[in-house]
């Protein structure tokens, strides 16, 4: 009877043995599990990576593109104080000589006032020494035919 040879040893070595082959198991089950979680884990950590840096490239694109709009109205604006420059320049000279003119028209008007003054001064002296001679003036301005 093959039972009968088994002894309280054999069964001791037995039973270490399945103690340590359950506990290498549930070792190895566990440094398995870990890799696995840590794989995993990895794998998140790579895609999020990749994920993050697809969307900076597409933040750079974008940033790169509002540099490119944002020097076009630069370029826009630089233009615009130009014209607003040279515009302001004009309207400057413009005013200068506006009010130089105003200024010369003023003057022109005083003098077409003393020259009218004057005039009339000449004409009432024409007239008094025309009377004091004893001719007359025609209104028309002709002449009178002398007798």
């Amino acid at each position: 009877m093959p039972y009968e040879s088994v002894t309280q040893d054999m069964l001791l070595g037995l039973g270490g043995f399945i103690s340590i082959a359950l506990n290498g198991w549930m070792a190895f089950n566990r440094y398995w599990i870990a890799n696995q979680a840590r794989n995993a884990n990895d794998t998140q950590q790579v895609d999020m990576l990749a994920r993050q840096e697809k969307y900076i490239s597409r933040l750079e694109k974008t940033n790169q593109q509002l540099r490119l709009d944002i020097s076009a109205r630069d370029g826009t604006i630089r233009d615009y104080w130009k014209i607003i420059t040279t515009t302001q320049a004009r309207l400057q000279i413009i005013e200068t000589a506006q009010t130089y003119l105003k200024n010369q028209n003023d003057g022109l008007k005083e003098q077409v006032i003393a020259l009218t003054a004057s005039n009339q001064q000449l004409i009432n002296q024409i007239t008094q020494l025309r009377a004091a001679l004893g001719t007359t003036v025609d209104p028309s301005g002709r002449r009178p035919e002398t007798p």
